[in-house]
């Protein structure tokens, strides 16, 4: 939740990111994207946390029209909850 609530409140819609609308359906593409990876594939916690973030990614990320949007969701956002939730790894 804390993704979604970042990139709504940094990534407001402009004109020119018209498209920039996120909403809980994105959420649900993340979840849906972790359910389909089978327990052979991720064993240990870090494997999932890797998982998580490329499925981030690739729902957030992947609809941003610069690289200055897409470094601060990648690095900025994603990274920060990566290391504010996981410690340990």
């Amino acid at each position: 939740m804390s993704l979604y609530y970042s990139c709504c409140e940094k990534l407001p819609r402009t004109p020119v990111k018209f498209h920039y609308i996120f909403n809980l359906r994105d959420l649900s593409r993340v979840y849906e994207g972790l359910l389909l990876c089978t327990k052979d594939k991720v064993q240990e916690k870090h494997q999932l946390i890797r998982l998580w973030r490329n499925e981030c990614i690739r729902v957030f990320a992947d609809r941003l029209i610069n690289e200055q949007d897409k470094n601060m969701v990648i690095n900025e956002i994603i990274g920060d909850l990566i290391k504010k939730n996981f410690k340990d790894v």
